[in-house]
């Protein structure tokens, strides 16, 4: 009968593999508290005189075996246990790469880790097998999903993540009393929700349609008309949110300024004179026709005459 007695040399106990043939016969039962997934071992057959002897193999076990005797032959387990490395490399659209939180998750493994000034780390050491990596990102980056990478005994595995901002766009309808919303220029500006700083212009087309594209995220920006004509009244700036994937719409009027032409009739002697009438009309009209008039009034007992609301132009 064969016996075989183990003694493991270290205290750290891995699967067993090796690349020799033939397997070991494991019709045996393993020693209390010892490893019990032999898996493929090395061996080697020895004489009865030679069993003092060890095959020691570089990375695998070295393992002593002799043939059926009375008396017992002993054996030597070489354990080389080798952990891997995991290095992450982080990159954004806006550089913000330091300090970015990550969680690696594994079997009995939990950890949070943040990247260092140029936006990696490398955990070492760390048990051979499969590990999910999740970016804690801001909210203002488009999520990302967890990537799953095997971490190889010996080796250093490596994983990335790239940030992109969320966005979204502003439709500006310009509308005009007078019907010109052509070539109107608006500026939206502010702070993103990023912290970056925003200030872009755009001009309406035809239709009176002016579009910011691919702004970034934020409850902080303005959107004001530029360069207002001075017969408008100039529009108040309003406060804009830009939100990811959408399309924020905001219209825009322009209402003409309006004034008042005032006057006194007087006749001979400056006597003021009643019954007068008084035709406003469109720069360089020469003659009087009432119903080409923008308006037409008589002036009062007084002489006084007076059109009201009358939008700004030459009349």
């Amino acid at each position: 009968m064969l016996c075989i007695k183990l003694h493991p040399l270290t205290s750290k106990m891995h699967p067993l593999k090796s690349k020799m043939h033939p397997p070991l016969n494991r019709n045996c039962t393993p020693l209390p508290g010892f490893y019990q997934n032999y898996g493929s071992l090395p061996y080697h057959v020895y004489k009865k005189d030679a069993r003092e002897k060890a095959l020691q193999l570089q990375g695998f076990f070295a393992f002593f075996h002799a043939e059926t005797v009375n008396d017992p032959v002993e054996g030597y387990l070489l354990l080389t246990v080798s952990n891997g490395n995991l290095k992450f490399k982080k990159t954004a659209e806006d550089g913000k790469i330091a300090g970015i939180s990550f969680t690696i998750a594994g079997d009995n493994f939990c950890e949070n880790v943040t990247t260092d000034e140029n936006g990696e780390l490398q955990l070492n050491d760390l048990v051979p097998g499969v590990y999910t990596v999740t970016e804690n990102a801001a909210a203002f980056y488009e999520p990302q999903q967890p990537q799953s990478v095997t971490v190889k005994a010996g080796q250093t595995s490596e994983v990335s993540f790239s940030n992109q901002l969320k966005r979204g766009a502003l439709e500006v309808a310009k509308t005009a009393e007078d019907g010109f919303v052509q070539g109107v220029t608006f500026r939206l500006s502010g702070t993103a929700d990023c912290g970056q700083p925003v200030d872009v212009c755009t001009e309406t087309d035809e239709s009176g349609i002016a579009v910011f594209e691919d702004i970034s995220i934020g409850s902080n920006y303005t959107l004001e008309e530029v360069g207002t004509p001075e017969r408008y009244i100039v529009p108040v700036p309003v406060s804009i949110k830009i939100a990811w994937n959408e399309v924020t719409k905001q219209t825009v009027e322009n209402r003409l300024v309006r004034g008042s032409i005032r006057g006194i009739k007087a006749g001979k002697a400056g006597k003021p004179l009643p019954g007068a009438v008084f035709g406003l009309f469109a720069e360089g009209t020469t003659e009087f026709l009432e119903n080409a008039a923008f308006a037409v009034v008589e002036s009062s007992e007084d002489g006084s005459f007076s059109f009201e609301n009358i939008p700004y132009g030459m009349w």
